[in-house]
């Protein structure tokens, strides 16, 4: 089975931030510079041949209980799957350390973080997120990025970037074209040449309060930030753009390939952007 996934963060309002503990540092680069990173759990983001590896972690099937999905293990074994499978948005939320550790509070304000899903994943079972490191101090970059299983098999990859890269993401050089809708149920109301237009929503601190009790990697930034309130974590600000308009639909499928954060700390304001 495969998906795709993709969430773009815009302007200073910026989805998350974070302040580290004082004994969480990674040693970067053959200068030996030292910065911080987050480190809620304890346990250090590796660096090996200039790739970041973030922490084993067991996401939890969320819709497990949602009957007739492919979240749910009798529907899913039935159409062949190991069973329930993971949302691909819950494995996004691995990538938040990382980030911050990559690109630092720039990713925030303006960065993107692009995935195609290649193999489902079920209940708790263990994944690690990688990314190539960038360059020290750039401004303008994009790395590859990938999630594994514990066996090395991959689940996912694509690109994470941050300011304004002159290359696509991983997503936007697939050329969706080539394929025709036919009956499939995502790309019914869908047509080469839509224009795609700008979508507002809001994510509720109750959604979010929610999404923060099973996620991957709780960060400090999701409970409080320098731009006043908490900002969303990333599997709630995808969520919110599949809600958005019903999933499956072609407003849900047009937010989803991008997203761009507005500043409005009151209300956890975004808008979709093709």
């Amino acid at each position: 089975m495969q998906k795709l996934s993709a969430v773009r963060a815009g302007s200073a309002a910026g989805l998350r931030d974070f302040t580290a503990p004082a004994n969480a540092m990674l040693t970067r680069g053959s200068a030996g510079r030292r910065r911080r990173i987050m480190n809620d759990t304890d346990e250090r983001i590796s660096l090996k041949d200039g790739v970041l590896a973030g922490a084993l972690r067991r996401p939890i099937n969320r819709a497990a209980n949602v009957k007739g999905s492919i979240h749910d293990d009798e529907t899913a074994t039935k159409l062949g799957l190991r069973g329930g499978t993971v949302a691909g948005s819950v494995h996004m939320d691995l990538f938040g350390p990382l980030l911050m550790e990559a690109f630092g509070e720039s990713w925030w304000e303006k960065g993107t973080l692009s995935l195609y899903f290649q193999n489902a994943t079920t209940d708790r079972e263990p994944v690690r997120a990688f990314m190539v490191l960038p360059p020290a101090g750039a401004r303008d970059a994009q790395v590859d990025v990938w999630v594994e299983r514990e066996d090395g098999l991959r689940v996912a990859e694509g690109t994470a970037s941050v300011g304004s890269p002159a290359e696509p993401t991983a997503l936007m050089r697939k050329p969706l074209d080539r394929f025709d809708p036919g009956e499939l149920r995502i790309l019914k109301d869908l047509a080469p040449g839509d224009p795609i237009a700008a979508t507002e929503g809001m994510v509720t601190q109750e959604t979010v309060d929610k999404h923060l009790l099973t996620t991957t990697d709780p960060m400090d930034i999701y409970r409080s930030s320098k731009w006043g309130k908490p900002v969303v974590p990333i599997t709630s600000y995808v969520g919110l753009f599949f809600t958005q308009g019903g999933a499956g639909t072609a407003e849900a499928a047009r937010c989803c390939r991008s997203v761009r954060r507005h500043r409005d700390p009151q209300h956890q304001r975004a808008t979709a952007r093709g």
